[in-house]
């Protein structure tokens, strides 16, 4: 019956300008009155985002450098800090929205998501040892997910100074590498990692701060 409301109120406006014909085409009609809601936007400041938003996305704005960007288009520090903040909320809602719907389906999330984006990395099949392939994707993640990475024997440890979720979590209040953030991540790093590799990888993190570790160990 909602679908049917819904359906009728795309095909005819007036349902949505507040007429109620019973009949509409030959076929009777019901409409629906939603009472006791609250409407409330998904986040604060939708407007102002999405004015801000458009002014980063600017012609041209790529191949400029930052200064010339905030000459440009009239960006300031205060923009680039409210990106960064409002990008922060969405990321760490985000992440309390999957760990509500998938519960313990959580880390499979994660580890399918790294599966599924590892063809969105072609220049890593390029390379045919891994360690051509994980200096491939530090170049791509360079200024996000600086890290260095060492191996000892079929261990693979990785060190990020620093991980690019490491103040959003911090900043959220959260335990780094046990918030949700942090284990979506460790779990799409073993999955991208091990596509590439043709391997399943369990993760340990040894340390977290200013310098995060991890390691992966083939399982198998």
């Amino acid at each position: 019956l909602q679908l049917r409301a819904t359906m009728s109120a795309i095909r005819h406006p007036c349902l949505i300008m507040g007429q109620c014909p019973s009949n509409f085409e030959g076929r009777n009609t019901q409409c629906i009155e939603l009472g006791d809601v609250d409407v409330q936007r998904p986040f604060y400041r939708v407007d102002e985002n999405t004015a801000l938003v458009e002014r980063f996305l600017q012609e041209g704005a790529t191949t400029q450098g930052v200064t010339a960007q905030v000459t440009a288009q009239g960006l300031g520090i205060d923009d680039w800090e409210e990106a960064y903040k409002d990008t922060a909320i969405t990321l760490v809602s985000l992440a309390d929205a999957i760990e509500s719907i998938m519960g313990r389906g959580l880390n499979a999330l994660g580890r399918r998501s790294g599966v599924v984006a590892a063809p969105h990395f072609p220049e890593l099949y390029e390379e045919k040892d891994l360690a051509g392939k994980l200096t491939r994707l530090q170049e791509r993640l360079r200024h996000s997910f600086d890290f260095a990475f060492s191996m000892d024997g079929e261990d693979i440890e990785f060190t990020f100074t620093p991980c690019g979720l490491h103040p959003i979590v911090e900043e959220a209040g959260q335990e780094l590498g046990q918030a949700v953030l942090c284990r979506l991540f460790h779990e799409f790093w073993a999955g991208l990692i091990g596509n590439h590799d043709g391997r399943n990888y369990r993760y340990q993190v040894p340390s977290v701060g200013s310098e995060c570790r991890l390691v992966l160990t083939p399982v198998g």
